[in-house]
């Protein structure tokens, strides 16, 4: 009778044991979005990828590490004990390294004539103005300059 009484027992138990499953939800820390396409892989080997709702099942819960992540999110590991029913993912910060630009300065009196006032304009600018003894044209784009030359010689000290 008892070894009857312990088949009827692990026949009540094996449906249990057979249904076990995680199933989970990925999201962004950043903007509390699911996402989709993150690979899900355990320790034991099984491997599910994200849907489109950011949802995934595991059907083997034998596992003790699982680790989680794709090109645009960090790797995550986490073990069993761990997890949730919502994982969060940082995203990758894809910042760019030091960037050097080289120019060259553009040679030639048409470009000179068309990017550059030239002393004779602003002198007449300062004559056609109202009040020309209280404001110039010419002196203000002197001061302008003399602030920028200053403003950059003090950027190249303290670099």
């Amino acid at each position: 009778m008892k070894y009857e009484s312990g088949i009827v027992l692990f026949l009540l138990l094996l449906p249990l044991k057979m249904d076990a499953q995680i199933k989970g939800v990925v999201i962004s820390t950043e903007t509390r979005i699911p996402v989709r396409d993150i690979v899900v892989t355990t320790d034991k080997g099984e491997r599910s990828v994200t849907a489109w709702d950011g949802t995934f099942l595991l059907r083997d819960t034998s596992f003790h590490e699982l680790s989680m992540g794709n090109v645009h999110y960090e790797r995550r590991v986490m073990y069993r004990e761990e997890l949730t029913d919502t994982i969060e993912l940082i995203p990758k910060l894809n910042a760019l390294g030091e960037v050097v630009v080289i120019g060259h300065a553009r040679k030639g009196a048409e470009f000179n004539r068309r990017f550059s006032v030239e002393k004779e304009e602003l002198k007449a600018i300062d004559r056609a103005s109202p009040n020309s003894g209280t404001f110039s044209v010419g002196e203000l784009a002197r001061k302008r300059n003399k602030k920028r030359i200053e403003r950059m010689n003090k950027i190249v000290r303290n670099y």
